[in-house]
């Protein structure tokens, strides 16, 4: 039996070790914070004829700014510490004010920062502007655009045309190119593409052959006879409107995540708490005598320690972010509460009794979501902080239990003291895995935002994967469960089973660790806006960057004379599309129109017959793989 154990040891080692080797397999490139550098005042690559006052920086989510975070550089690379002041922060973090205390003379410069998102991911970015006195050039503005198109913008016609005319505001000099695209992006048309010598207004686009059925898009680049130029996008459709190609799913993105430090100190930390609080609980109220209490207390003290220099490393990893400050980020709560995490870990290693150790350890373990996506402003709220505590706490009680009935297994004739333990465990690990799915699910939906966001984010990719090594843990359970009950010989398999339910339960810790660093919020919000009493909604498929359908369904049907979506990205992305009319009150705009990650905003304008028009304010949260 002795030799049985052993074996079991030495396999159960192998199977935590290849199912950590199975989640970390296709560790890529390093991803970033989910928060990031929206725009800022002056915009990166700005030429200032006047020397700026202040600078302004716009965060995707609320951050963490110091002064110790901001370097500015010239054109030498000289550093100029004294000419920026402190931060202030506007917007609950989101906006971040730096006056700055002397004139910039003329030249270029370079503005350097580190910051840290709410949840402790480190953020870094530069902006590049430049100060010059340049000599006014008076000139008078031109006017060069696209007046009308025939096919008209958002055009759904019963029959191909026979050509696509452009007219312009201004006769045009020089045409670079012209385009018609289908919805396989192939060019269809845009060889014999000329100015009509009857008209230079008008750019006419022959169609050699008859158009299929389904959507198009007409691209030109044109110049007027001043260099002017324009650069008309609009789409039609022939029969019926059909989306463009979706971008290429990129599934396995997220797995850059695991190759950030802080995803594995996170990892680390976490994983310390949740052996000493559950394992502690189970030593407690549930372990049978054992003669290897010794064994156990060295895993105890060995898992503080480890947990220890996992939250010293974390700190001095975020003290960097904010400018090398220990002081100024212990006063914040991404630094003063691993702190006090460490102290009771430290605490709960010194004390003897199990009972007290595991409060010690559960209260640190109830103080972790307060660093992450739970306690985001907009994101979560006091429900989801408890919902996530809840989560920790079955995590622990399974987790911390496996690592204890390993701990105190004895080595000689282990079959008899397994069985009582595992009769007395199982039915607390049941209900903890129970736990575990209800409250994850609650999670889930409280900070996805949308469940069409949970299912193109990689924040709900990873969700299902986790919830998948959740699965294959019920299952190993189950199986031991049945061995047990049926009064099996408790040997090699059960033991290696076990080290295979630890080896899962550290994977899914990891998997959890890297849910914090990316945007669970994707989606479109809000679901449904009612102006009067007109109810419009909004979906995109595929939520992703790149070619989208984008469909507004407005109920009652107000049979409107049109219907355009404006987007805005900031800080100075603009564009307007005409929308297909597609059903009774649905509508349709097909393209590109998504083209970056981040928040885009959407209105969409309906124009009622009477003349009046509503407008419908949407935000629309597209995720970015890896982020």
């Amino acid at each position: 039996m002795k030799t049985l154990a052993r074996m079991g040891v030495g396999l159960g080692q192998q199977a935590v070790a290849a199912c950590l080797l199975l989640v970390a397999w296709i560790v890529g490139v390093p991803a970033w914070a989910h928060s990031a550098l929206e725009r800022s005042i002056p915009a990166d690559g700005d030429v200032l004829t006047k020397p700026p006052r202040q600078l302004e920086l716009f965060f995707a989510t609320p951050v963490y700014l110091t002064q110790g975070g901001l370097t500015l550089k010239d054109q030498q690379g000289t550093v100029h510490p004294t000419l920026l002041g402190a931060p202030v922060a506007a917007e609950g973090g989101r906006r971040y004010i730096i006056p700055l205390r002397e004139t910039l003379p003329d030249g270029t410069y370079t503005l350097t920062l580190r910051a840290l998102a709410r949840d402790g991911d480190p953020l870094t970015a530069e902006l590049r502007f430049a100060v010059r006195e340049l000599p006014a050039a008076p000139r008078t503005p031109t006017t060069f655009g696209l007046a009308a198109s025939e096919p008209a913008d958002g055009t759904l016609l019963p029959s191909p045309p026979p050509r696509v005319v452009l007219r312009f505001t201004q006769p045009v000099q020089r045409v670079l190119g012209a385009l018609v695209l289908d919805d396989r992006q192939q060019p269809v048309a845009g060889e014999n593409a000329h100015v009509d010598p009857a008209d230079p207004t008008v750019l006419v686009i022959p169609l050699d052959r008859p158009l299929r059925a389904g959507s198009y898009k007409v691209i030109a680049y044109v110049f007027a006879a001043d260099g002017v130029p324009a650069n008309p996008v609009l789409y039609f459709a022939v029969e019926r409107v059909t989306p463009f190609p979706p971008p290429a799913p990129v599934p396995f993105a997220w797995t850059g995540v695991l190759a950030l430090p802080e995803t594995w100190l996170r990892a680390l930390m976490l994983s310390t708490l949740l052996v000493l609080a559950g394992g502690s609980a189970f030593v407690a109220w549930w372990a049978p005598p054992s003669g290897a209490k010794g064994r156990w207390r060295v895993v105890v003290r060995a898992t503080a320690v480890l947990g220890i220099l996992a939250a010293a490393g974390l700190l001095t990893l975020r003290a960097h972010s904010l400018g090398g400050s220990i002081l100024e980020l212990l006063r914040l709560p991404v630094g003063g509460i691993p702190l006090l995490q460490a102290a009771l870990m430290m605490a709960s290693a010194a004390v003897s009794q199990e009972r007290v150790r595991a409060g010690a350890a559960a209260l640190a373990l109830a103080l972790h979501p307060l660093t992450g996506h739970p306690a985001l402003p907009g994101v979560g709220g006091p429900a989801t902080l408890a919902t996530a505590v809840l989560h920790l706490l079955a995590a622990a009680t399974w987790l911390g239990g496996v690592v204890a009935l390993l701990a105190l297994c004895p080595r000689h004739e282990p079959a008899d003291w397994l069985r009582t333990a595992a009769q007395r465990f199982a039915p607390f690990a049941l209900l903890a895995l129970i736990v575990l799915v209800g409250t994850g699910l609650g999670l889930a939906a409280d900070l996805s935002g949308s469940w069409q966001g949970f299912w193109a984010s990689d924040w709900g990719r990873v969700v299902r994967t986790k919830a998948a090594v959740l699965l294959a843990i019920a299952f190993l359970g189950a199986a031991q469960r049945r061995r047990v009950a049926r009064r099996s010989a408790l040997g090699t398999s059960f033991l290696a089973r076990l080290w295979l339910e630890l080896g899962l339960g550290l994977s899914a810790v990891l998997l959890g660790t890297a849910l914090g660093t990316l945007n669970p919020v994707a989606g479109v919000f809000p679901t449904r806006i009612v102006q009067n009493g007109i109810t419009a909604r909004l979906t995109v498929w595929p939520l992703a960057v790149g070619h989208n359908m984008l469909t507004v369904r407005l109920e009652p049907d107000p049979a409107a004379r049109r219907v355009t979506l404006r987007f805005f990205m900031p800080p100075d992305f603009r564009m307007e599309s005409t929308a297909f009319h597609v059903g009774p009150g649905t509508y349709a705009v097909v393209g590109n129109q998504l083209h970056g990650p981040g928040r885009i905003d959407v209105t969409v304008r309906v124009e009622q017959a009477d003349g009046t028009v509503l407008a419908f304010p949407f935000r629309v949260e597209v995720p970015l793989p890896g982020r």
